[in-house]
């Protein structure tokens, strides 16, 4: 309509330049095609048959104990914990969220109009250009700064990150888990989130003073059992059905021991450290390891049995951590068991992220299997995986970030093109509908990259 108004006034056609609306159109249609893509990946993970996790943040009074540890290290509210759910709610709102952060794409479009409309009366008021050639200037301005590339990028990036992320069987819900867990925290698991009887391996055992083997499992289990270590599993897989128990009563939990009472007789499981140190028990130097995990159970004063243990994490679940370092993220694990320390558990992680443990109980509720729970971040299967979504969604954040860059480093670099233009009197190529997309999809090539070898 502008055209033909134009053209009547003052009989001559005004460069529109349609390609470019043209190109916007199909970038919004593929745009379509991706969410309706990233959406597919991430139902298949939510649907999926069997036990899903979730991260949810913590309230104040379920965060204390991580709070008193993480403070001088974490501000604010950054607390999550992992949940256990049959179902995911409000799978399709998550998915359709859009970021707060999108608000800079209002302003950047609301910017670059101001811009053109500027241009439009500075070369109108010098008099040196025609109604046309002001309108087509401003025009052309308007195109080369607009964030055209955004309108496919951003689900670019998130498709990326959903394909990636089903691989691993995790799903990232919507735009706005970039926000929600892309700037650090603590993250916070219990024990059995990380170890089953499956993971950990009773690689020695030796017993004092001539007791009975079985009366030393069937002690430890019942301690085990008493602060619902994943250990106790396999203790008590190895005691025989209808077996008598011992009934214990907890008396006090230390980071590397626990202590317990027996009628009138004082139990102690735990380090050498621990045992020797709390409760005065000798213990043979020739049976102490180094380079072995060593817990040992005391009765009484007199040491009863050692076990040699190994506690192994899931290789994905310690790359995924790795991936993590410097990312602000730092993982808490709650855990009475006396075998789980933060040096161990700091070892096992490889060292290369922040690890404590918390001698707390489980108040949070993380082995409830819930009917359901509202999160933008799922696991199917193991929970360690949700380490995995949270650096996919580290690293979909900082793509974003970097697209948001390249965006406006395009916008600045194609006005100082146009002015440069200007001062050396180039006029407006008749081609220059197509060279404006070509223009913008040359930006695309450094988040399209990173999206394929930095996301994938």
């Amino acid at each position: 309509a502008l055209g033909h108004i134009v053209n009547l006034v003052y009989g001559r056609a005004v460069l529109l330049f349609a390609f470019p609306y043209a190109v916007c159109a199909i970038m919004c249609k593929l745009s379509n095609i991706l969410f309706v893509l990233r959406e597919k990946e991430g139902f298949e993970v939510v649907s999926s048959d069997g036990e899903k996790s979730v991260l949810s943040k913590m309230i104040f009074l379920q965060r204390r104990p991580e709070e008193k540890v993480f403070s001088d290290y974490v501000e604010g509210d950054r607390y999550y914990c992992v949940k256990r759910t049959q179902r995911v709610e409000k799978f399709f709102e998550r998915n359709e969220s859009i970021s707060s952060k999108n608000i800079f794409y209002t302003v950047y479009i609301l910017i670059s109009i101001i811009v053109s409309v500027i241009i439009f009366a500075v070369a109108l008021r010098s008099g040196e250009r025609s109604l046309v050639n002001s309108l087509e200037a401003s025009i052309v301005v308007f195109w080369i700064t607009a964030p055209i590339g955004t309108l496919v990028s951003l689900e670019m990036i998130l498709f990326a990150a959903a394909k990636k992320g089903a691989r691993s069987k995790v799903a990232l819900l919507g735009e706005s888990a970039l926000d929600d867990y892309s700037s650090g925290g603590v993250i916070s698991f219990s024990d059995k989130d990380l170890f089953d009887a499956r993971s950990i391996k009773i690689s020695g055992m030796k017993i004092f003073g001539g007791a009975s083997t079985k009366s030393a499992i069937a002690l430890t289990y019942s301690v085990l059992r008493e602060i619902d270590s994943p250990l106790a599993e396999i203790m008590g897989s190895t005691l025989s059905d209808g077996m008598e128990l011992p009934e214990i009563k907890m008396t006090a939990v230390y980071d590397d021991g626990v202590e317990a009472m027996l009628g009138g007789e004082r139990i102690l499981l735990g380090s050498y450290n621990f045992v020797s140190e709390i409760g005065f028990v000798n213990i043979p130097k020739s049976v102490i390891k180094d380079n072995v995990k060593q817990t040992y159970l005391a009765v009484a004063g007199k040491a009863v049995a050692l076990y040699e243990l190994d506690y192994k994490l899931d290789k994905s679940v310690v790359e995924a951590a790795e991936s993590l370092a410097g990312s602000g993220f730092y993982i808490a694990i709650r855990s009475l068991d006396p075998s789980i320390t933060s040096e161990y558990m700091t070892e096992k992680f490889g060292g290369a992220i922040p690890v404590r443990v918390i001698k707390a109980f489980d108040a949070v509720g993380m082995t409830v299997v819930r009917r359901s729970v509202d999160s933008s971040i799922v696991a199917s299967g193991g929970r360690g995986r949700l380490i995995s979504a949270l650096s996919l969604c580290d690293r979909a954040a900082y793509t974003r970030k970097m697209g948001t860059v390249m965006s406006f480093a395009s916008a600045i670099a194609g006005f100082a093109i146009f002015i440069a233009a200007i001062l050396l009197n180039v006029g407006i190529p008749s081609i220059m509908g197509m060279l404006i997309p070509l223009y913008h999809s040359l930006w695309l090539i450094p988040t399209l990259l990173m999206s394929i070898f930095y996301i994938k």
